[in-house]
């Protein structure tokens, strides 16, 4: 396998019809917790316990006289996230460095500029030359520390965006993106057969893709930030014990029995992302606001155990993520 093939194995099309329960689920959280929220400011504002009729998304957008804003970032096909049925309440802005690909699902759904807009906000960018690049030198089997020097001058060269006169999202969505930020040098170094470990190296190239994407995240969400990060993956000789494990752990969040909210991956790029999400909570500057397991039919041999939480951004100057170097 070479860095095309790999590419096009990242296609996630074929997989749009046997995910459609778990694309119903992720879909259902991102309109519930957004409602909730607006429940809650309601009741803030109001002094009040409760509301005097029931407020869903359909009622907010009629409320509010426009449709809020909602980013997917990592976006790709959008076949885990139902972007139809989302765009009966968000002006979509689908986020992802394939702008062909989040283009075609525009077009795919018949969706105007105005109620989809498709950008590359570049805060991770590794062009197709560099990844070209970085092939032939893991190929010719060029020293370790040669090959680090290469990636760490294309990771600094990085424009910061963070703070740029880029137009804020109200709510942002980011379902499965942590994960694959540098899977393609993972699986370059892997099915090359390079003879040196490479671990700790590509877990503080992570981290660092993580920080810069939390820190941009976190500068153009205005309200509220959806995160769903695989917490493990499950063998399919293990996915019957998960559904009951799945119902077990929601279950204790419905009924508040006992705190599970608790942010772990066992994911590598996961683990950045729930160790920066912590931080934030800790410093004040996320609110955890809405929780929810469920099971992403990955493939047929392999599920993956999916912690969605929703965090609502406070109004303080918010802490910035550390980027390791």
């Amino acid at each position: 396998m070479d860095y095309s093939v790999l590419v096009k194995s990242e296609d996630t099309d074929i997989y749009h019809i046997s995910w459609t329960k778990y694309r119903n689920e992720v879909t259902d959280f991102i309109i519930e917790a957004i409602e909730s929220y607006y429940i809650k400011s309601r009741l803030k504002q109001s002094g009040k316990k409760r509301l005097s009729s029931y407020m869903d998304m359909k009622a907010i957008v009629e409320k509010l006289g426009k449709k809020p804003t909602l980013a997917i970032w990592g976006a790709g096909g959008c076949n885990d996230i139902d972007v139809r049925r989302l765009a009966n309440y968000f002006r979509l802005v689908l986020i992802d460095h394939n702008l062909d690909k989040i283009s075609s699902v525009r077009e795919k759904y018949g969706f105007s500029e105005k109620e989809c807009v498709c950008i590359d906000l570049k805060f991770w960018d590794f062009t197709e030359t560099d990844y070209l690049m970085i092939e032939a030198l893991i190929k010719d089997r060029v020293d370790r520390q040669e090959i680090e020097k290469y990636i760490n001058k294309l990771v600094e060269s990085m424009d910061d965006i963070s703070g740029k006169d880029i137009p804020h999202f109200d709510f942002s969505i980011v379902a499965g993106l942590t994960s694959q930020l540098n899977s393609r040098f993972a699986a370059l170094f892997h099915i090359n057969e390079y003879p040196h470990n490479m671990y700790e190296f590509l877990s503080r190239i992570n981290h660092i893709a993580v920080s810069r994407l939390l820190n941009v995240i976190m500068d153009l969400t205005e309200k509220l930030i959806i995160f769903g990060y695989e917490k493990e993956a499950v063998l399919c000789d293990e996915v019957n014990r998960l559904e009951q494990r799945i119902s077990n752990l929601n279950d204790e969040i419905f009924s508040n029995q006992e705190e599970v909210f608790c942010l772990g991956s066992r994911i590598a790029g996961n683990d950045c992302l729930t160790d920066g999400l912590n931080d934030l909570v800790q410093t004040g500057s996320l609110i955890s606001f809405y929780e929810r397991y469920m099971e992403w039919n990955f493939i047929n041999e392999k599920s993956y155990l999916m912690h969605f939480v929703s965090f609502e951004k406070t109004f303080k100057i918010s802490k910035k993520i550390k980027l390791c170097r």
